[in-house]
């Protein structure tokens, strides 16, 4: 999502858009641990490790982001970190890099190359772009306990180029370009919505503020698609690799790729035989549970996250990893 409001010139924005079983007796919690997490259906507030037990079975669980936010990829290193304490066989996904960059990954993941190489063969900087160190202290921990890393997205230019240039396609980029279930008003709605107060916001108006750009909009709602799409059907593949069968992906992606599980969640779950998620949404530490992190200026009905986790502050870089 930051990429389309990036198109639209918008750079300053950095927000977007089971069956449990028992896990380890955790009856001693640090002190502030408490209460951190809050279960939106019932308001029960509870510490990250009683809330994990809730999310023990499932076979997705997203954590939204707003892209480099110190707040949202700490809430997101703890989520996994307390899935594989309780042990979960963990997975994690990306909406970071490009299926393509997965050699890369792989080779990270087991150690064969650095993290220059690994830079360099992802192409970090051109695919995503926000500064690496942003990130780092998920992938390192995932290197050091040799956590599954899945790219989820599209190859990197697909989207925009499917959107607004579909005629310039080359034969692999169609192979490449999912179908596109344009049939949610729902979910159509909740991107223009988003896309609109953004544009408002930052005082863009006209063709892209919601003044005659119907046409704009549905054009980048289909490159949207083209993100959502190919993101839920990468996971379903990653889930569905043998050996996986007890596997359980935790998504990281902007929170316009997974509120009210409108992007790539309800995508995922059909290809995954209605197999039941979560969504997980973090908050700033003392920010108010009764409210979600994302502005909703046309909020789709059902709630916004299962969840809401108070991160504990920004998340340690940690040591460079050769």
């Amino acid at each position: 999502m930051t990429r389309v409001l990036r198109a639209l010139g918008l750079f300053s924005l950095t927000v977007m858009v089971g069956c449990a079983t028992t896990g380890p007796d955790r009856t001693s919690e640090p002190p502030g641990v408490i209460g951190r997490v809050t279960e939106v259906a019932t308001g029960a507030r509870m510490s990250p490790s009683k809330a994990v037990e809730r999310l023990l079975g499932l076979r997705h669980v997203y954590v939204g982001e707003t892209h480099a936010d110190p707040v949202s990829h700490a809430v997101q290193l703890e989520v996994v970190e307390a899935l594989r304490d309780a042990e979960a066989e963990v997975v994690i996904g990306i909406e970071w890099l490009p299926k393509t960059a997965q050699p890369a990954l792989d080779a990270w993941i087991a150690g064969t190359i650095d993290e220059v190489a690994f830079l360099e063969r992802s192409a970090w900087r051109t695919a995503w772009g926000h500064t690496y160190e942003r990130y780092a202290a998920i992938l390192r921990w995932a290197r050091r306990h040799r956590v599954p890393v899945v790219a989820l997205n599209a190859p990197t230019g697909l989207a925009h180029k499917a959107a607004f240039h579909p005629a310039d396609l080359t034969p692999d980029e169609r192979a490449a370009t999912p179908p596109l279930d344009t049939g949610n008003p729902v979910h159509q709605q909740y991107f223009e919505g988003l896309m609109k107060h953004h544009a408002i916001k930052h005082g863009k108006h006209g063709k892209h503020g919601g003044h005659g750009g119907a046409l704009d909009l549905g054009r980048y709602y289909r490159a949207q698609l083209v993100w959502d799409e190919s993101m839920s059907r990468n996971l379903a593949a990653a889930l569905s690799a043998p050996g996986r069968e007890r596997a359980v992906a935790v998504v990281f992606a902007g929170h316009g790729h997974v509120d009210y599980g409108l992007g790539i969640p309800e995508r995922a779950k059909r290809l995954l035989g209605g197999a039941p998620y979560a969504v997980i949404s973090p908050i700033a530490s003392g920010a108010s549970a009764e409210h979600g992190p994302v502005p909703n200026p046309a909020p789709p009905p059902g709630r916004l996250a299962d969840w809401l986790w108070e991160g504990r502050g920004e998340v340690a870089v940690g040591q460079r990893v050769e």
